[in-house]
């Protein structure tokens, strides 16, 4: 299945050579989110910032820790909530890895217990999914792409 030009989870379990020339600044964003249509919108949203490409999506916590080992991206953009491994227990295995990515964890509704256990789990940042566009620019410092 893909997303745009993007595979979800499938065809990016290979890692892609690094595109050589201006492109090869960009910062690579992995979206993980059980929600095809939150993978839909947050894929919108990046392409329209400046410096930065979706290096792939995935679905559940188990194809995101693979995506991100292969890939290798700069951020993972996670959903607290999924089905079988949460954002949560992604979070902490990818932040045990050496040269672990940027993690921005992505919630419906952030509570206190959530962001102390993201705290704990070495998240960099916690977003509601409601404030998607108007605090991920801000977070990953990239202002909006013009025109």
């Amino acid at each position: 299945m893909a997303l745009g030009n993007v595979p979800i989870h499938g065809a990016a379990r290979e890692a892609h050579p690094a595109p050589m020339g201006p492109a090869a600044r960009r910062r690579r964003i992995v979206i993980v989110d059980d929600s095809l249509v939150f993978l839909a919108a947050a894929d919108e949203f990046i392409r329209s910032l400046e410096g930065f490409e979706v290096a792939g999506f995935a679905t559940s916590g188990a194809e995101a820790i693979e995506l991100v080992r292969a890939t290798r991206p700069d951020v993972v953009l996670l959903d607290v909530a999924m089905p079988g491994m949460d954002g949560l227990e992604v979070a902490r295995c990818l932040k045990a890895a050496p040269g672990a990515p940027m993690i921005v964890l992505v919630t419906l509704h952030p509570d206190e217990g959530t962001l102390s256990e993201a705290a704990r789990a070495g998240v960099d940042a916690v977003l509601s999914k409601s404030e998607l566009v108007s605090g991920l620019a801000g977070v990953l410092g990239a202002p909006p792409r013009a025109g």
